[in-house]
């Protein structure tokens, strides 16, 4: 079985040990599992295809295309569509009745300090940034600055601040089913992305959290990635984001999990099925 890791040419620099790491687990499975450069992807009907694609560009468009030719994608092209565009994540999820905060979307310009549609503290965020790159608190007209200097232009969603601020839970999910959960935690910062500082440890899901995670894969069908929630209180929560390319430092942190094996085994179970 051959399968391609496709990424943008910045993020395989950044994540060639990651990358390494699949290939080796490929090797022990009896695939081969070669890195492919979205920039450098053209001419598909011209090239060996692989059996899959584990798609980390965040492209969706790409995604289309090998799935016109045969190719199955890990993530879809549907998922990778609305994983990585925060409008149509706030969008899609509540039709489907997951709870999130209230959020509307706009593009950046100078009218911005005016806006009435959310009441301050709120959060500002790029449609499709990651890793918390590109999301503002914004507590007071004056602080829209900063929002306009970096995203003039572009549409961005504006959301409420939740009542527990720096603090949200990464689900892990892979095959529709919780692999693992990890609390992040800051204290100096309203986001609590571990890549940005945030203090990490594995946590056990309520009940309730367990019948979200569940309904959401129901609906969507993702099959690696994470899931976000935000809390106003212990006991109240919302649907934050879903992660398409989903990082997975944290569970190297944290636990022994061999995520590599995981998901490639998964996909070799689920080939063709």
């Amino acid at each position: 079985m051959t399968g391609w890791m496709l990424y943008c040419r910045e993020d395989a620099e950044n994540n060639r040990a990651y990358i390494q790491w699949f290939q080796a687990e490929g090797k022990l499975l009896g695939m081969m599992i070669e890195l492919k450069i979205l920039e450098d992807l053209d001419g598909l009907k011209q090239q060996a295809l692989p059996d899959f694609v584990l798609n980390r560009s965040r492209n969706a468009e790409i995604a289309e295309k090998l799935e016109a030719l045969g190719v199955r994608c890990i993530n879809s092209s549907l998922v990778t569509k609305i994983a990585n565009d925060k409008a149509e994540t706030y969008r899609f999820f509540p039709q489907h009745g997951i709870p999130m905060l209230w959020t509307c979307a706009t593009f950046v310009d100078n009218n911005l300090p005016n806006q009435t549609s959310c009441g301050y503290p709120l959060v500002a965020k790029s449609v499709d940034g990651h890793g918390g790159s590109e999301v503002f608190l914004v507590d007071n007209p004056e602080a829209w600055n900063p929002v306009m200097e970096a995203l003039f232009g572009r549409k961005i969603v504006i959301q409420r601040l939740c009542g527990m601020a720096g603090r949200d839970l990464r689900i892990f999910v892979l095959g529709g089913e919780v692999i693992a959960a990890v609390l992040r935690e800051s204290e100096s910062d309203f986001r609590a992305n571990y890549s940005l500082g945030g203090q990490i440890r594995l946590a056990e899901l309520t009940e309730a959290q367990k019948q979200i995670v569940k309904k959401i894969c129901q609906v969507f069908p993702m099959e690696w990635g994470g899931i976000d929630l935000l809390f106003d209180s212990e006991d109240h929560f919302y649907v934050n984001e879903v992660e398409d390319a989903v990082g997975s430092r944290s569970l190297s942190q944290l636990t022994d999990l061999n995520i590599a094996y995981m998901v490639l085994s998964y996909i070799q179970r689920s080939q063709n099925v």
